[in-house]
């Protein structure tokens, strides 16, 4: 097991990576509020067989791809090191382990132990340009994104090898979507995005459009689709959907000063929750997330917006909130450092044994991560200075853990020439290293931003956590990018 020291190094690393994150996302906050689709990271990686590095965690899951591996060309499993143990002591009691995803596709079977992950090779994934969201439900693979056209679609797969684009109503995409994001609830399928109520008009620099708006459409079968009334949304910036036990929750504002939050019990029909009482009070709403405790949610109370160029104002603090029921809300008491004030939780991961929440501490300049066994008492991991020209908060191109409500899984550049390294935990306090299996390097994606001059090189997108393994997307260097897919298998 690794020593203190490392399990510093390596929850830092992963802190750092989010605090990136977390700049890049408030600055599109202060820019254009309502854009719904840039305010869904796109990660980028790859990988390649050699041990090092230490967690600075970023997940990305996307589309899969099962072909198979051709047994003699491939690369020995590599070990990329021990799994990290942090030492933080837990607080509260345990959580309730969330239950299993139903609907698997065939052939998938639950992996407990994670140790290696064995990558297919590439998959390409029809006419899709990037993949936001993958889910598993009755008994298929189901991905939304946007297509080579930049419409908005939807594709499926029985195995993660073929991937078909799904006809909407008899079209290929969503009648005035500028982008389509995907979670599956106990009622069926939803997707969410942002459409333009007017169509665009005028000829080039001279075009006009007209506003974006909330956009949500629900499916018992996932090709007959409903849109929902949203005009309870009016113009307000979305930051967050989630799906709980007690149906559909989205949190945003109406101005920095102004927030919001919207309930429904299966997406069809929506109605406001009162957040004006003083648990609410000059609060800022990043984030939701539900699991089987009932929800909770991130942001933080205090400050003034960020500026256009995407700095932190240093006065606010980071909050966050819980509920049974998505509707009475409390606040949760977030430890900070002392004589330090955070600026925001905007990522929250559940595991089967905990909670986990990466914000921005010090004044927006350094990272932090915060654990909670309940989502009502969270505890400082550690922190990690972001170093910058500038002493803002560089824009990343990714979101870093993902997970499945009881795993999660993190990816992370092994160095400087953009290879992959995963880490695997069930309760966002100790962390795995996974070794890989692969028919080749070239075949694997590479970080985006530190991929090799060469021009043959896939760039990593999103990872999504599946019982059995991961469906990871990514991209082709084209013009327009081509979106591809790795199906990759845990053992």
């Amino acid at each position: 097991m690794a020593g203190k020291g490392q399990d510093e190094e390596i929850i830092g690393r992963l802190q750092q990576h989010h605090a990136q994150v977390l700049g890049w996302s408030r600055q599109h906050v202060a820019a254009e509020k309502q854009d719904l689709r840039l305010r869904l990271s796109r990660t980028q990686v790859r990988s390649r067989s050699g041990p090092k590095l230490a967690a600075s965690i970023a997940v990305c899951g996307m589309v899969l791809v099962a072909v198979a591996l051709v047994a003699t060309s491939l690369v020995p499993k590599r070990a990329i090191g021990p799994g990290a143990t942090l030492s933080y002591a837990p607080t509260g009691a345990s959580s309730p382990v969330p239950t299993a995803a139903s609907g698997s596709p065939a052939g998938i079977v639950v992996t407990a132990g994670w140790t290696d992950l064995d990558w297919s090779n590439l998959v390409a994934f029809g006419d899709a340009t990037v993949v936001n969201d993958v889910v598993s439900w009755k008994g298929a693979l189901w991905a939304a994104g946007l297509d080579t056209a930049g419409r908005a679609g939807l594709w499926s797969s029985a195995d993660g090898a073929t991937w078909t684009r799904v006809l909407i109503d008899g079209a290929v995409s969503f009648d005035g979507a500028n982008t389509i994001d995907l979670l599956d609830d106990s009622s069926g399928l939803v997707a969410y995005g942002t459409t333009t109520e007017s169509p665009c008009s005028g000829p080039s620099a001279a075009m006009t459009c007209g506003p974006d708006h909330f956009g949500v459409w629900t499916s018992p079968d996932g090709t007959t689709w409903t849109r929902s009334d949203t005009h309870v949304f009016g113009s307000a910036y979305v930051a967050g959907l989630t799906s709980g036990p007690n149906g559909l929750i989205a949190v945003g504002n109406l101005g920095w000063d102004k927030p919001q939050m919207w309930a429904s019990s299966d997406g069809t029909v929506w109605q406001p929750v009162d957040v004006t009482d003083g648990e609410f009070s000059n609060s800022h709403f990043f984030v939701v997330r539900g699991w089987s405790g009932g929800y909770v949610m991130g942001g933080s109370v205090g400050g003034t917006e960020p500026t256009s160029s995407g700095t932190l104002s240093p006065a606010g603090a980071a909050a966050a909130w819980w509920s049974s029921d998505g509707r009475t809300w409390h606040a949760a008491d977030v430890n900070r450092i002392v004589n330090r004030v955070g600026v925001a939780i905007q990522s929250l991961y559940v595991g089967r044994d905990g909670l986990l929440a990466i914000g921005s501490e010090w004044g927006g300049q350094a990272a932090t991560g915060w654990w909670s066994s309940d989502g009502h008492v969270w505890q400082t991991l550690a922190q990690s200075w972001i170093n910058t020209a500038s002493g803002a908060i560089p824009d990343p191109p990714s979101d870093t853990v993902f997970d499945d409500g009881t795993r999660m899984v993190a990816f992370v550049p092994e160095g400087p020439g953009g290879q992959l390294e995963a880490w695997t935990s069930l309760d966002g306090k100790v962390w795995s290293a996974l070794s890989f299996t692969y028919v080749s390097d070239s075949s694997l994606p590479y970080w985006s931003g530190y991929a090799p001059a060469h021009t043959s090189v896939y760039t990593f997108g999103k990872a999504f956590v599946l019982p059995d393994g991961l469906v990871v997307t990514g991209q082709t260097p084209d013009n327009p990018p081509k979106a591809v897919a790795w199906r990759v298998i845990a053992s």
